[in-house]
Protein backbone atom coordinates (compact mmCIF):
# COMPACT_ATOMS: atom_id res chain seq x y z
CA UNK A 1 0.00 0.00 0.00
CA UNK A 2 1.63 3.25 -1.17
CA UNK A 3 0.61 6.54 0.37
CA UNK A 4 1.72 10.02 -0.59
CA UNK A 5 0.98 13.15 1.37
CA UNK A 6 2.31 16.68 1.54
CA UNK A 7 2.30 16.60 5.37
CA UNK A 8 5.90 16.25 6.59
CA UNK A 9 6.62 13.64 9.25
CA UNK A 10 8.17 14.77 12.52
CA UNK A 11 11.87 13.79 12.60
CA UNK A 12 12.58 10.91 14.97
CA UNK A 13 14.87 12.91 17.31
CA UNK A 14 12.35 15.72 17.71
CA UNK A 15 9.56 13.16 18.18
CA UNK A 16 11.59 11.30 20.84
CA UNK A 17 12.11 14.47 22.87
CA UNK A 18 8.37 15.24 22.73
CA UNK A 19 7.56 11.75 24.02
CA UNK A 20 10.15 12.02 26.81
CA UNK A 21 8.79 15.44 27.90
CA UNK A 22 5.23 14.09 27.95
CA UNK A 23 6.26 11.10 30.07
CA UNK A 24 8.13 13.32 32.54
CA UNK A 25 5.13 15.61 32.97
CA UNK A 26 2.80 12.62 33.33
CA UNK A 27 0.84 13.47 30.17
CA UNK A 28 0.57 11.55 26.96
CA UNK A 29 -1.31 13.45 24.28
CA UNK A 30 -3.36 10.64 22.75
CA UNK A 31 -5.91 11.16 20.00
CA UNK A 32 -8.94 9.11 18.99
CA UNK A 33 -9.77 9.04 15.30
CA UNK A 34 -13.11 8.13 13.68
CA UNK A 35 -13.05 6.61 10.19
CA UNK A 36 -16.37 6.34 8.39
CA UNK A 37 -17.45 4.53 5.21
CA UNK A 38 -14.81 1.83 5.49
CA UNK A 39 -15.01 -0.89 2.84
CA UNK A 40 -16.68 -4.15 3.79
CA UNK A 41 -14.15 -6.86 4.63
CA UNK A 42 -11.33 -4.59 5.84
CA UNK A 43 -9.47 -6.01 8.81
CA UNK A 44 -8.10 -4.32 11.90
CA UNK A 45 -4.59 -5.29 10.82
CA UNK A 46 -5.03 -3.56 7.45
CA UNK A 47 -6.31 -0.42 9.14
CA UNK A 48 -3.46 -0.49 11.67
CA UNK A 49 -0.94 -0.89 8.84
CA UNK A 50 -2.45 2.10 7.01
CA UNK A 51 -2.23 4.38 10.05
CA UNK A 52 1.10 3.11 11.40
CA UNK A 53 2.77 5.05 8.57
CA UNK A 54 2.03 8.16 10.67
CA UNK A 55 3.01 6.81 14.09
CA UNK A 56 2.26 4.29 16.82
CA UNK A 57 -1.30 2.94 16.79
CA UNK A 58 -2.51 1.98 20.27
CA UNK A 59 -5.82 0.32 19.34
CA UNK A 60 -8.18 -0.32 16.42
CA UNK A 61 -11.91 -1.07 16.61
CA UNK A 62 -14.03 -1.80 13.53
CA UNK A 63 -17.81 -1.61 13.92
CA UNK A 64 -20.85 -2.22 11.74
CA UNK A 65 -24.51 -1.43 12.30
CA UNK A 66 -25.60 -5.08 12.16
CA UNK A 67 -27.96 -4.57 9.22
CA UNK A 68 -28.09 -6.94 6.28
CA UNK A 69 -26.95 -4.24 3.84
CA UNK A 70 -23.60 -3.50 5.49
CA UNK A 71 -21.98 -3.56 2.04
CA UNK A 72 -24.07 -0.54 1.06
CA UNK A 73 -23.65 1.44 4.27
CA UNK A 74 -20.01 0.62 4.96
CA UNK A 75 -18.25 0.12 8.26
CA UNK A 76 -16.84 2.59 10.74
CA UNK A 77 -13.79 2.39 12.93
CA UNK A 78 -12.09 4.03 15.87
CA UNK A 79 -8.33 4.26 16.12
CA UNK A 80 -6.35 5.47 19.12
CA UNK A 81 -2.90 6.88 18.47
CA UNK A 82 -0.34 7.72 21.16
CA UNK A 83 0.71 11.12 19.79
CA UNK A 84 -1.81 13.82 18.86
CA UNK A 85 0.51 15.36 16.25
CA UNK A 86 0.82 12.03 14.44
CA UNK A 87 -2.93 11.48 14.60
CA UNK A 88 -3.67 14.92 13.19
CA UNK A 89 -1.23 14.26 10.32
CA UNK A 90 -3.06 10.99 9.59
CA UNK A 91 -6.42 12.78 9.60
CA UNK A 92 -5.15 15.47 7.24
CA UNK A 93 -3.68 12.95 4.79
CA UNK A 94 -6.30 10.20 4.85
CA UNK A 95 -9.57 12.16 4.89
CA UNK A 96 -11.27 11.78 1.50
CA UNK A 97 -8.98 9.11 0.03
CA UNK A 98 -10.41 6.08 -1.77
CA UNK A 99 -9.76 2.81 0.02
CA UNK A 100 -10.78 -0.39 -1.78
CA UNK A 101 -13.29 1.55 -3.87
CA UNK A 102 -14.83 3.62 -1.04
CA UNK A 103 -14.15 7.25 -0.14
CA UNK A 104 -13.43 7.30 3.59
CA UNK A 105 -14.14 10.09 6.07
CA UNK A 106 -11.43 10.57 8.71
CA UNK A 107 -11.97 12.99 11.62
CA UNK A 108 -10.95 13.39 15.24
CA UNK A 109 -13.42 11.46 17.39
CA UNK A 110 -15.29 13.61 19.86
CA UNK A 111 -15.73 12.46 23.46
CA UNK A 112 -19.17 11.20 24.45
CA UNK A 113 -21.32 13.84 26.05
CA UNK A 114 -22.99 12.88 29.32
CA UNK A 115 -26.72 12.24 29.10
CA UNK A 116 -29.19 13.41 31.69
CA UNK A 117 -31.52 10.64 32.80
CA UNK A 118 -34.62 10.59 34.95
CA UNK A 119 -36.66 7.72 36.36
CA UNK A 120 -39.73 6.65 34.41
CA UNK A 121 -42.76 5.04 36.02
CA UNK A 122 -44.67 4.19 32.85
CA UNK A 123 -44.46 1.39 30.32
CA UNK A 124 -42.02 -1.41 29.72
CA UNK A 125 -39.00 0.87 30.21
CA UNK A 126 -39.87 1.77 33.77
CA UNK A 127 -36.15 2.04 34.50
CA UNK A 128 -34.41 5.07 33.03
CA UNK A 129 -35.33 7.32 30.15
CA UNK A 130 -33.69 10.34 28.55
CA UNK A 131 -34.77 13.82 29.56
CA UNK A 132 -36.45 15.64 26.69
CA UNK A 133 -35.89 19.35 26.27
Amino acid sequence: MTLTCSEPKIPQEENKSKIDNNLISGEIARVNIFIGNLPFGITGDELKQLLSVFGEVKSVIIMHDGSANTQETGLSGYIEMNQKSEGMAAIKCLNGITLKGRTICVIEALPLSPRKIEPSTRGWNAGLSRVRK
